[in-house]
């Protein structure tokens, strides 16, 4: 493999490395050599993602075509757990969904956006989340090189609903929870209460009328969880 042949990395400075996995024909014991391979390079930071099927893909014919033998989710959740496991071992931490790092390591630039802050998108198919006046713009520049040169742009205000939404899947992604003092300024409210009983027990870690945070088995059935926690937020 490629990365054997990295050696020692730790005296490069920050050192990142993005790995897939739950990938064509991978066991459980196949990805933990290469994730203890990985780990061995002294890396202090890690992008860890699952293999998506997008449509219109070659990967999305072949699996429709049976030719694409990928771990079920079951077994993509073991490898995740497993994961977590192993880098905290290692003194690297989950920040985040798929990031983890080693403390002081974590990715500045994707906190911005998981923790919806502004900022501004700069090229060809960029997009931004700036303020305006108060109001949160969803932009985006145009895709091609010569339509980009030209200044085309679409900007458009998001809605209380998007934001929201917007709000709530980057927040929860993160380790440290979900700051809600945004609701009270939408004249909205989390219900806990109702929330916890409407929730298997483990999957929220902590909750106060202004603050969020889910578990990491929480965080591993985020998608499954959001239109459960939507659903609880009404008018105040």
């Amino acid at each position: 493999m490629l990365i054997s042949r990295a050696g020692n990395i730790s005296s490069w400075g920050r050192v990142s490395i993005d790995l897939i996995y739950a990938r064509h024909g991978q066991k459980f014991h196949d990805w933990m050599t290469e994730l203890d391979e990985v780990l061995s390079l002294g890396l202090d930071h890690l992008s860890l993602y699952q293999l998506t099927i997008e449509p219109g893909t070659v990967y999305a014919r072949l699996h429709r075509e049976g030719r694409l033998a990928l771990p079920d989710d079951e077994a993509g959740a073991d490898m995740y757990e497993a994961t977590l496991e192993a880098c905290a071992n290692a003194g690297l931490f989950a920040y985040e969904i798929s990031n983890l790092a080693k403390p002081g390591f974590e990715s500045r630039h994707n906190q911005t956006y998981w923790r919806y802050e502004p900022y501004l998108g700069v090229g060809p198919g960029a997009h931004g989340r700036p303020r305006l006046s108060g109001q949160i713009f969803e932009t985006h520049h145009a895709a091609k090189p010569s339509d980009w040169a030209l200044g085309t742009i679409q900007a458009n205000c998001l809605s209380q609903d998007d934001e929201l939404s917007e709000r709530l899947v980057m927040g929860l992604r993160l380790w440290e929870g979900l700051d809600l003092s945004f609701l009270q300024k939408m004249g909205k409210q989390l219900d806990h209460a109702a929330l916890s009983k409407s929730l298997p027990g483990g999957l929220i870690k902590e909750a106060r009328h202004d603050y969020l945070q889910l578990s990491p088995q929480g965080r591993l059935v985020l998608e499954h969880l959001l239109p459960i926690i939507d659903g609880h937020i009404t008018s105040s």
